[in-house]
């Protein structure tokens, strides 16, 4: 198992747990330890030994001596802060890896859908390396049609992507559309075919997926 790099984030929330260590113990009370002579009914002075306890409340003790005489429990603690933080990350990583899940929600399977239809779903541990593609297949050709641009994700897993289906005058036509997971390589693919349709407005479609894409969610609509 190999642990996740400490971040930024982690040292800033140790140095701010290590000063409130500090702030907290510099407001103890203390005992002040002075000679000093008090006065009394006679008259005479009486000498007040050093260490000795003063009936007055003593004073926070001075921040930059409190760190010299603790610095190596205060570093040690630090150290100590940010290790756990950094196995809590981890743990909470290792506890949330899952296998992706991408659902489609709306439009609703064998329901309708409009020329341009957004489509809608859910998702769940996806890698940061794989990207959201819905892809369109008419059942009149059997060819694959992507979107224009990949799914517009939530911090949440929800996702959002516009898709055309059919054309505009389609109408009783059915279509597959199917949510997809591209790696690196397909999603440039992807890329490269919607520049080149664009520049030559013509849609000729996929015969079949490239390499490197996974279907996750697939449903069947109608155009109304």
């Amino acid at each position: 198992m190999e642990f996740e790099k400490i971040d930024i984030t982690q040292i800033v929330v140790a140095l701010i747990s290590l000063l409130g260590m500090i702030w907290g113990a510099s407001q103890r009370p203390t005992v002040v330890e002075s000679t000093t002579t008090t006065g009394s009914a006679s008259g005479k002075g009486q000498m007040v030994r050093p260490g000795a306890k003063d009936s007055t409340p003593g004073q926070p003790p001075n921040a930059r001596l409190f760190i010299k005489n603790n610095w190596p429990n205060l570093l040690i603690g630090a150290c100590s802060l940010i290790f756990l933080v950094n196995i809590g990350y981890t743990v909470m990583r290792l506890a949330d890896d899952g296998e992706p899940v991408v659902t489609i929600t709306s439009p609703s399977d064998n329901g309708a859908a409009e020329y341009m239809q957004a489509v809608r779903g859910t998702s769940d541990h996806i890698p940061d390396d794989k990207t959201l593609w819905l892809v369109i297949v008419p059942h009149a050709n059997n060819r694959y049609y992507p979107a224009n641009k990949p799914a517009d994700m939530q911090v949440s897993g929800e996702w959002t992507s516009l898709a055309y289906v059919g054309l505009p005058e389609t109408t009783g036509e059915s279509f597959d559309v199917i949510a997809i997971l591209l790696d690196e390589q397909s999603k440039a693919d992807f890329e490269d075919y919607i520049d080149w349709c664009k520049a030559n407005n013509s849609w000729s479609g996929y015969e079949a997926l490239p390499d490197g894409t996974q279907e996750y969610d697939r449903i069947t609509v109608t155009r109304g």
